[in-house]
């Protein structure tokens, strides 16, 4: 989905997350948080689109850092979720053989294909931007008459955004 000139981003969990915390120490995990505030700061770039579940999943852990997390997901327009998304997720699940703590993310990935988001942003890597289970994802949805949004980490995103 466009808005204006504007490619949708379903802005997932972890990204949020990687904004709101405090910088790790850990080499990997502290450069995938300055490339995800690299990426926010383009944000203006793209119509950003959430989803309840983030927010609940936002809602865990230090006072602190669920109020940043919640300011953060404030610039999103909100994605409904509903029987049909979670069907959908459970269908992924079942095809992609996740492990049933994986439901969530299996209802990003249907919300936002329901939605016809263009990308859903993730540093999920295990169980969203995996390019091993996106070929069956992306079966599972066009048998539904939906479309896989390009599965992406911040990373990427910004590549893109550079022209690498």
């Amino acid at each position: 989905m466009m808005n204006g000139n504007k490619p949708s981003v379903y802005v997932e969990t972890t990204i949020v997350s990687y904004l709101a915390a405090r910088p790790s120490r850990d080499a990997l995990l502290g450069a995938h948080q300055a490339i995800t505030h690299d990426w926010w700061a383009l944000r203006a770039n793209y119509a950003l689109h959430s989803s309840q579940l983030v927010q609940n999943e936002s809602d865990a852990g230090n006072a602190e850092q669920v109020a940043k997390r919640k300011d953060l997901i404030a610039v999103c327009s909100f994605l409904e979720i509903t029987e049909q998304d979670l069907a959908t997720a459970q269908a992924l699940l079942t095809a992609v053989a996740l492990p049933h703590k994986a439901r969530a993310d299996a209802v990003h990935i249907a919300v936002a294909a329901r939605h016809k988001m263009v990308y859903l942003l993730t540093w999920n890597c295990k169980h969203i931007a995996n390019p091993m289970t996106q070929r069956k994802m992306y079966a599972v949805l066009e048998k539904l008459g939906l479309e896989l949004p390009y599965l992406i980490t911040p990373e990427q995103l910004l590549e893109m955004e550079n022209g690498d």
